[in-house]
């Protein structure tokens, strides 16, 4: 089997010099910009330089994060940061703007891609379409199991990454709007305020509080007791989360779980990764197919520590696990170092700077003897060494010369010439102790010595001294240089394996069209609907009797009585045939859903009112292309004038980001395949895991919700500023929560039409049918209208 890459985060230069002196791979890190974790140290150029250089001298391989959405006004200094990345040496950028991607690949086609998992790529034919646009390894959504991680390693023969260990998302990534809906602060941007870590109550329709928890928190994911069914998977790479963390949790995590795929003995290993950080024990994610309370840390939403102890009641602690001075312990959210530990009568304790501690569990949340062994493990940077084995050749008259050849490459260097001994001739043992001496300051070091020609002779310690430094110098310069590349001679038909680059066809000079399939029928001839109506309930079919010749999105994916079925779609295309028909697809398919999904999608093909699909999956945008009209939904995050080139003609246009403001949405140069929302609610997660089911409505709920909480009515999430966030799911029992209020904007369509758009729509949720009604019509008029709960989404100021 061929070898797992192990990848480790760097936040700081010292989390990267852990991550490769404990043996990491490879390491992924970000800049001061257009990375997902602007709140992390991150690296400035001269930093990002000097870490690539270092890590390539140990083979090491560096991955840079542009893994967020770019504005229009970002566009260029994103792509002269791409240059100066592709200048060093970087060996890929993991990206998630679509029009970054299309771009890069014009100015720089060979330039190593990997598509972030802010991407949500989570079935074979998304990652099937990405690898076709010259994406080289999909970073797959964390939400797969083992068998589904499979399929699309092994099975599509697709290079996959998967996190192996850190956090977990309760949303897809890529898919969350809430931080940014809430605060402005988008984790699509890398500033996510993370509002999932916040409590929640959890309300039922009457009004009554079910549950009040972190119920939308989840454990920290950690497969160090998995690691048998991580190397089922086949994925290419193993990826820890943690570029927010210290180096010591980096040097434990890349040390831990090098020897587990080592398979090398480690009893102290989940032990320490407890201790450096969890949230109320470890999961294993999604890799088992688990869910429920299993995945959840519903009771605090920070680090919890190891439980050490107790103090009872009555003022006796009993401490089961070693604690020492220094450490770090808390009682609830009392926390606090200890200074000194007393012990008193009857082996009761005490701590000298804490004399009222209240009764309860008693957590190790900081081990000072461990973090003090980490630290070791990375304070000096070279601790690593490259073994070399060395030639050399030492004969009076002739120049000494020492050679090695490191990663299939000769490398020579020549001293002074070799002087007749006078009094203590040198021998070859003499000559090995000098030469094996560790260099302080050199990723190399020589651990066998040859002698091509030697007879005894003499020269000083300090000329054999700099014979050996020349040597690994020049091998560590050479190394480093041969990373570097020149834009200006790079090549320029570089296409990756396998790949239709429509940016590089393009740039080639030749006829992308041809590069693809020929359309058999006239799906492409159609454009944006000029307004579209999307509906969610029964109950709104009904607007179809007071407006003729409407275009209408259906959405009969919801779970429950009052939702549209496909059997709704199919009535309502038969009974309305003046209006133009649409379906909104769900933005997660599993590919087992996959076939069932398409097969129902095909029986609208016979019907001539039905006009085509929406939808933000990229996988059936690869399915449909040549056969419906496919237009992009929102949570495509079309964010810029280059992010529909990356579809080319798959698509005839898109419904753009709702994290961008006005002036951000006329700032596109061409607009006339852009559409806008202008009524309804955010969708601002998307998960697999549902609260309802979760809930203490079900006597199971870490098993399959036997009781379908969600069909007895509208459940809300009430949050810290008393908003209730509607709770739906869909028939494949994923959640979806969505804002307390609706976005309203039609009083704006003039004005953004006169700025070129053409394209809008609204959506109804569960809206009531008079509600509706009044919202179309002010629609269709654009007509402003005053509705309660409503706000401007980011319309006014955009997101950070």
């Amino acid at each position: 089997m061929k070898k797992m890459e192990l990848l480790a985060p760097a936040g700081s230069k010292e989390s990267l010099i852990a991550a490769v002196v404990n043996g990491a791979d490879a390491v992924y890190l970000g800049g001061t910009n257009f990375s997902a974790r602007q709140y992390a140290s991150n690296f400035t150029e001269k930093d990002l330089e000097e870490a690539v250089d270092y890590c390539h001298t140990y083979g090491v391989r560096v991955f840079i994060t542009m893994n967020t959405l770019i504005k229009n006004s970002e566009m260029k200094k994103a792509l002269d940061y791409a240059e100066f990345l592709y200048k060093i040496g970087v060996d890929a950028l993991i990206v998630q703007d679509t029009g970054l991607i299309y771009e890069i690949h014009k100015a720089l086609p060979d330039f190593e891609l990997h598509a972030s998992t802010q991407v949500s790529i989570h079935q074979g034919e998304e990652a099937k379409y990405f690898t076709s646009r010259g994406i080289k390894r999909i970073v797959l959504a964390r939400e797969l199991t083992k068998d589904e991680i499979k399929y699309i390693s092994e099975d599509l023969q697709i290079e996959t990454e998967i996190f192996i260990h850190g956090a977990l998302c309760i949303s897809y990534s890529g898919q969350c709007l809430t931080s940014s809906m809430i605060g402005g602060r988008s984790g699509n941007r890398g500033r996510c305020a993370q509002p999932c870590r916040m409590p929640y109550k959890l309300v039922s329709p009457e009004g009554k509080i079910i549950d009040e928890r972190f119920i939308l928190s989840p454990k920290e994911v950690s497969f160090i007791d998995n690691i048998d069914l991580v190397k089922e998977t086949k994925a290419t790479s193993l990826k820890i989360e943690g570029r927010m963390k210290r180096p010591e949790y980096v040097a434990a995590t890349v040390k831990h779980f090098k020897n587990a795929l080592e398979g090398k003995n480690d009893p102290e290993a989940k032990d320490n990764l407890l201790q450096l950080f969890n949230r109320e024990g470890f999961s294993s994610g999604y890799l088992k197919g688990e869910k429920g309370d299993a995945l959840m840390a519903l009771n605090r939403g920070k680090d919890t520590g190891v439980l050490v102890g107790k103090k009872s009641s009555s003022g006796n602690i009993e401490i089961f696990k070693p604690l020492e001075k220094g450490d770090g312990i808390r009682i609830d959210d009392d926390g606090f170092i200890i200074e000194d530990i007393k012990k008193g009568k009857g082996g009761d304790l005490s701590f000298t700077n804490r004399k009222e501690l209240k009764s309860g569990d008693i957590y190790k949340t900081f081990d000072k003897n461990l973090m003090e062994t980490l630290k070791k493990s990375y304070e000096n940077p070279y601790a690593r060494k490259n073994p070399l084995d060395a030639r050399i050749s030492f004969t009076p008259g002739e120049r000494a010369s020492l050679s090695a050849k490191f990663n299939g490459v000769d490398y020579i260097v020549y001293g002074r010439q070799v002087e007749k001994a006078v009094n203590a001739p040198l021998s070859f043992k003499r000559l090995e102790k000098q030469m094996f001496k560790t260099p302080i300051d050199s990723p190399f070091e020589i651990r066998s010595l040859k002698a091509i020609d030697f007879k005894e002779g003499f020269l000083p310690m300090k000329d054999l001294n700099k014979l050996r430094r020349d040597l690994l110098s020049q091998i560590e310069k050479r190394v480093i240089a041969s990373y570097k590349r020149d834009p200006l001679k790079k090549e320029k038909n570089i296409v990756n394996d396998n790949m239709v680059n429509i940016g590089s066809i393009e740039k080639l000079g030749l006829d992308s069209s041809s590069q693809k399939p020929k359309i058999t029928k006239d799906v492409k001839i159609g454009k944006m609907p000029e307004k579209l109506i999307k509906i969610s309930t029964k109950e709104q079919i009904g607007i179809l009797k007071d407006f003729e010749n409407i275009n209408i999105s259906f959405y009969p994916f919801y779970r429950g009585e009052r939702f549209l079925s496909f059997k709704d779609l199919l009535d309502s295309i038969n009974k309305y045939p003046e209006a133009n028909f649409y379906i909104n697809l769900p933005t997660i398919i599993k590919d087992l859903e996959m076939t069932f999904m398409v097969d129902k999608i095909k029986k609208l093909e016979v019907y001539p009112n039905f006009k085509g699909i929406i939808t933000n999956n990229k996988g059936m945008i690869n399915i449909f292309k040549d056969e419906f009209l496919v237009i992009g939904d929102y949570k495509l995050n079309v964010f810029n004038s280059s992010s529909l080139k990356f579809y080319g003609d798959d698509l005839i246009g898109s419904y753009i980001s709702e994290e961008l403001s006005e002036d951000e949405i006329k700032g596109f140069r061409d607009k006339s395949a852009l559409g806008v929302m202008v009524y309804g609610r955010h969708e601002l997660m998307l998960s697999e895991h549902c609260p309802l089911g979760n809930s203490a409505l079900t006597e199971n709920g870490n098993k399959a919700c036997k009781e379908m909480v969600c069909l007895k009515g509208q459940h809300y999430l009430r949050d810290r500023k008393d908003e209730d966030l509607r709770i739906f799911t869909d028939t494949s029992c994923r959640s979806y929560i969505y804002s307390p209020k609706a976005k309203n904007i039609i009083g704006s369509i003039e004005n953004l039409k006169s700025s070129g758009i053409k394209s809008f729509k609204i959506e109804l949720t569960d809206e009531s049918l008079n509600e509706s009604i009044e919202i179309t019509k002010a629609f269709i008029k654009e007509d402003t209208i005053a509705i309660n709960e409503t706000y401007k989404g980011r319309y006014n100021r955009g997101v950070e």
